[in-house]
C-alpha cells in the first residue's frame, strides 16, 4: 500500500529509494507505540527518537541543509506525541499512529524531493517533473504539525490544569519553528532576507494572543486546533503571496472570506464543554 501511495505521489518516477523512507517510518511506527503503551515518553525512546531523526535527515538532504529536516521531522513527532497524549481511552490508537507514521514518511519524502529538485535545477539536468512536489509536501506537513501540536497542547491546558502561559509558550514555539521552515523552503538554497525574520515572531504572537482570547470559550481542543490551523494558514497565505509578489485585493479577501466560513462552522458544529 506504502509502495502505491509513493509512486503516486512521485518518489518512483524520481527514481529515489524508497527504503529511505519505509523503514524509518517503520520505526517511527514502533517509537510511538511504545510510547503508548508505556504511557509516557521514557529517555531511552527519547533518545532512539533523536537518533532516527538526525539519521533519516542526514539520509535525504545535503550537509549544508540538514538543519531544516531535523527541524521538520522534530515538529512532526512532538505535534504527534502531543495529540497522542490526549487520546482517551477506547479510540483505535493503531489507527493513529499508522496515520502519523504515514505523515512522517511524506515529510522524509517531502524532503527528499525538495532537495533533489533543487539540485537538478541548479545542474539543469532533465525537465523537472512536479517542480512544486517536494515544496508542497513539506508544506502540508508542517501545517498538519500545527494543527496537531495545537489540538494537543490545548488538550494537555484542560487536562493538566496547566499554566495559561505555559500553553502560550508552547505555541510560540511552534509558530516560530513552523514559519522559519515554510521560508527556508521558499527560499531554498538562498538565506532568508534580515527583514522576513520578523514574521515568525509575528505569526507566534498573533497566534499567542489568539490561543489566550480562546482560553476563555469552552470548545474542545479539535475545534482550538482547527481555528489555529486556519488562521495560521491564511496568515502565511498571504505572506506567501507578497513573496511571490502576487499579493492583490482578491488574494486578501479570499483569504479572509475562507478564513470567516471555517471559523464560523467550527463554532456552530463544535461540541461546547462548560468547565
Amino acid at each position: 500500500m506504502c509502495y502505491n501511495v509513493l509512486e503516486v505521489i512521485g518518489l518512483k518516477c524520481l527514481n529515489i529509494n524508497m527504503y529511505r523512507f519505509i523503514i524509518p517510518s517503520l520505526l517511527f511506527f514502533a517509537l510511538l507505540k511504545s510510547v503508548t503503551e508505556n504511557h509516557g515518553l521514557s529517555l531511552e525512546t527519547a533518545v532512539l527518537s533523536a537518533l532516527i531523526i538526525i539519521a533519516t535527515s542526514f539520509l535525504n538532504s545535503p550537509k549544508k541543509h540538514r538543519l531544516l529536516p531535523i527541524i521538520i521531522l522534530t515538529l512532526v513527532f512532538t505535534s504527534n506525541l502531543m495529540f497522542i497524549f490526549n487520546l482517551k481511552n477506547g479510540y483505535p490508537k493503531n489507527i493513529f499512529l499508522e496515520l502519523f507514521s504515514f505523515i512522517f514518511l511524506l515529510a522524509l519524502a517531502g524532503i527528499n524531493i525538495f532537495f533533489n529538485q533543487r539540485r537538478q535545477q541548479k545542474e539543469k539536468e532533465t525537465e523537472i517533473k512536479s517542480p512544486n512536489l517536494g515544496h508542497n509536501l513539506i508544506k502540508s506537513v508542517v501545517l498538519i504539525s500545527v494543527f496537531l501540536w495545537a489540538a494537543g497542547s490545548y488538550g494537555l491546558y484542560l487536562n493538566l490544569e496547566l499554566s495559561i502561559h505555559l500553553l502560550m509558550l508552547i505555541i510560540l514555539i511552534n509558530i516560530i519553528f513552523s514559519t522559519r521552515c515554510l521560508l527556508k523552503i521558499n527560499f531554498a538554497s538562498q538565506k532568508i532576507p534580515a527583514a522576513l525574520w520578523f514574521y515568525p515572531f509575528l505569526f507566534g504572537l498573533i497566534m499567542v494572543e489568539l490561543v489566550w482570547a480562546i482560553s476563555f470559550w469552552p470548545i474542545e481542543r479539535l475545534a482550538v486546533g482547527a481555528i489555529i490551523l486556519a488562521n495560521y494558514y491564511v496568515f502565511w497565505n498571504i505572506l506567501e503571496s507578497r513573496l511571490k509578489n502576487s499579493l492583490n485585493k482578491k488574494i486578501i479577501f479570499s483569504n479572509i472570506l475562507f478564513l470567516a466560513i471555517v471559523i464560523a462552522s467550527l463554532l456552530f458544529s463544535s461540541q461546547w464543554e462548560i468547565r
